[in-house]
Order: structure tokens, then C-alpha cells, then sequence
């Protein structure tokens, strides 16, 4: 419960900081609600009734946040294969071991949502419009909600004797095969597993192809990326 408080006030700090700034903002009318206030205690996780994490109406402002760099709940995928592998690539350079690249069946988990097989996992595109970097990418976040008990909740469940339910950080992989009685299906992911040894060699390889810091990052700032990861 504290733990998504705090991710809620962090949430909240970015959004009213950058929309003081005159940046643009997604907009959330829980956000506003009392966005002139430090502390907003009318909008507190720890309300009366039991709440969704991270509710429908926040996923916007959520994933505007993380492509920010605002750390959140969510996890980064991409639609186009070769900037999995431009950010595989140079996260691995000069590191040891191997870099691993996860391939992700989005189509076959949104095809069970309607089942009762369904898959406990969301997924958020937010908007393209106005964000280059994330258009460029072709990004979208994977969402695991989970379920927040309300002040009261909580209370009783203390004076009971309970104990405090700690964050669960089983990564995705692990949280749908538990999910789905811990039998891995072939279907949902894939992994390439490729020394990072090889990881110069394959940004050059993607800097032929047209993928790499400039497509990746729009801009000058990518221009100059791009320059420097030649040297």
C-alpha cells in the first residue's frame, strides 16, 4: 500500500512540476482535481474504497512519465525489432556475459483476454503526437495491475493480526506462468540470447540498416549519438 502511494506522488510531482513549467501534459482529470495543492491528500491511494494499480484513468499520465524517465510499474516494449536490438546492442557494449532480447506474443495474450483463459496483463500505447522519440520507437508499456486495499481495509486487516503484504517483483515471464499454473506456453515469449561481445558489431550492422541513434532518437541529440558511437 505504501509502495503505490509513493509511486502515485511521484506520478504526481512530475505531472504538476512539468505542467507549472508550460510543458504539455497528458490530460487526467484526477491530476487536476487539486493540482494547486503540495499535498493532495483528496486524491490519496489510501482512500475508502479499494482501488486498481494503476487505474485506466492514469495510464496515460503513466506512460508519458516513464518515456520520460520517471521510474514507474510499467515495462517498455517496441513494436519494431531493431530497436529492441539498438538498445540491446549498446547497453551491452563493453559488458560481459550475454544480452538477452525478449520477443513478446502481444497478439496472442490480447486474443485470450476475452477467454477465461485470459492473462492478468495490460497493455498501453500512449500518444504518438507530439512525442518523436516514442513514434520513432514504435513504444508501448505492458501493465500488470494489481488490486490496493482502502484505508479501512488495511486497518482491519492489522488489527486482526495481519501482516503487511509485501511488493511483488517477479518478473512478467514468471508472473504469466504462474498465472497460467506455471506451464510455460511457446506462444507468448521468445528469447535471443547473443554475447555481448558481438554488441559493436551489431550496432554497425543496424547503423547500415538505418536503425541507428538518429532513427532512434530524432533530433540532433540522436545526430550526435550516432557520431560519438562510431569513435
Amino acid at each position: 500500500m505504501w509502495q503505490v502511494d509513493a509511486e502515485y506522488r511521484l506520478l504526481r510531482d512530475f505531472h504538476r512540476l512539468a505542467d507549472r513549467m508550460g510543458l504539455e501534459v497528458p490530460l487526467c482529470p484526477r491530476m487536476r482535481r487539486n493540482l494547486a495543492a503540495e499535498f493532495d491528500l483528496s486524491n490519496s491511494l489510501l482512500g475508502p474504497a479499494d482501488e486498481t494499480w494503476i487505474s485506466e484513468e492514469l495510464h496515460e499520465t503513466a506512460a508519458h512519465a516513464q518515456h520520460c524517465g520517471i521510474p514507474t510499474r510499467l515495462l517498455d516494449w517496441t513494436y519494431d525489432p531493431c530497436v529492441a536490438l539498438h538498445f540491446g546492442f549498446t547497453d551491452a557494449v563493453g559488458k560481459d556475459g550475454d544480452l538477452v532480447i525478449w520477443a513478446l506474443n502481444k497478439e496472442h495474450l490480447s486474443y485470450l483476454k476475452p477467454t477465461v483463459s485470459r492473462v492478468h496483463v495490460d497493455f498501453i500505447t500512449p500518444h504518438y503526437a507530439g512525442n518523436p522519440n516514442l513514434s520513432a520507437q514504435q513504444g508501448l508499456f505492458s501493465h500488470w495491475p494489481i488490486s490496493v486495499p482502502s484505508g479501512r481495509s488495511m486497518a482491519q486487516h492489522f488489527f486482526s493480526g495481519g501482516r503487511a503484504t509485501l511488493v511483488d517483483r517477479r518478473p512478467l515471464d514468471e508472473l504469466i506462468e504462474g498465472q497460467m499454473g506455471g506451464a510455460p506456453d511457446p506462444n507468448i515469449f521468445m528469447r535471443f540470447v547473443l554475447p555481448c561481445s558481438e554488441a559493436v558489431s551489431g550496432c554497425e550492422i543496424l547503423e547500415r540498416l538505418g536503425c541507428g541513434a538518429a532513427k532512434v532518437f530524432p533530433g540532433y541529440g540522436g545526430a550526435a549519438r550516432q557520431i560519438l558511437s562510431r569513435s
